[in-house]
This record gives structure tokens, sequence and C-alpha cells, in this order.
């Protein structure tokens, strides 16, 4: 004949965020005779977090010729399952929404948001001017002084050649002047006299 059993544990809510938490339900039965089970719970309801990041930072709101967003995931609880790569954007124009999400071990997840709004780069220019100027038949009789101006394109202009003069008879001589913006980028100009 069966052993009547008592009622068990009733069911257990778990609530409480953490890992590994054990909950106990024993099982009784008519002559006192207990068992018991343990089950292991770890609960994580939080999601995890996600920031992002734009290099090179944008100027005004900003960025030329390229940016890349990159993320930084965190979870205090479970732990990070999965972080977005990074993402290089190099197409031109506005408003451009680039999402990561993150999710953890949980099976949480969180997403973040970034707008770029992509320039073309512009180059630096430069040019010459020769004082005195040449004659009429493109020759001067005296030395000459090659003066360079850099104007600016997207960045600032780092480096600009001093002006050159040229004391040395001859023909089609060669002056040549370079503009480097902050960025690294160069123009060059050559005079001939």
């Amino acid at each position: 004949m069966p052993v009547a059993f008592t009622p068990c544990t009733s069911p257990v809510v778990v609530s409480t965020q953490g890992a590994s938490q054990a909950v106990t339900g024993t099982a009784t039965d008519t002559s006192g005779k207990t068992a018991t089970a343990t089950a292991t719970v770890s609960l994580d309801t939080t999601p995890p977090t996600i920031t992002a990041t734009v290099t090179p930072a944008p100027v005004g709101g900003i960025n030329y010729g390229s940016a890349t967003v990159t993320f930084t995931c965190a979870d205090s609880l479970s732990g990070v399952a999965t972080c977005p790569a990074p993402v290089t954007d190099t197409t031109i124009g506005a408003n451009q929404v680039i999402s990561g999400t993150a999710t953890d071990k949980a099976g949480n997840t969180a997403t973040t948001n970034v707008t770029l709004n992509i320039q073309p780069v512009v180059p630096p220019t430069i040019t010459y001017a020769l004082s005195p100027t040449p004659n009429a038949n493109g020759w001067n009789n005296s030395s000459v002084t090659v003066t360079f101006t850099c104007t600016a394109g997207t960045y600032a202009i780092a480096s600009c050649t001093s002006p050159v003069v040229v004391s040395t008879p001859g023909a089609n001589q060669t002056v040549t002047g370079t503009a480097k913006d902050t960025s690294g980028l160069t123009a060059t100009a050559t005079a001939t006299l």
C-alpha cells in the first residue's frame, strides 16, 4: 500500500537578482520521512549598459570624410554576452543613424543610437605670386620673390612655404611651395620663372 504524502513546499517566487541563489523544497510523508531538493536560480532582470563614442570627435556636429563609432558595454550581474563591433561610416550625408545593441547572459538587451553628419574633406589650396612680375617676354632682370598663399580647406593650415628669393640667372627655374593642414593633407603649387 502506498505511503501518503503531505503537501510539498509551496511554490517559491525568486525576485531578488543575483547569481546561484539556492531554493530548497521539502516533501514529508505521513510517517515523517522527508526528502529535499534544491534548485539553483540565477536572476538578472536589469538590462546591460551600452555607450557609443565617435572618433574623431565631431566638430560642430560634423565629421569630415569618415567616423568610427565604438561601443562600450557592461553588465554587473550576468555579464555581457554580446557587444557590437566598431562601425566605420564613410558615407557622405546628414542624419545617419548608427545603432548598437548589447545583450547580457540573461538575454536582456539595451540599444543606443548615434547620429552622424559626414561631410567631404576639402584639402587646402596654395597659390603663388611673383614680385616683380616678368615682362612681356616672360623674363626678369632682377631677383624675383615667390610668395605663397595657403588657404584652409576643412582643417586649419599647419604650414605654408615661406617666400623664396630667386637670384640665380637662368630660364625655366621652378620653385615649389606646399600647404599642409592639421590633418596632414597637402597641396602644392609650382612657379616657373
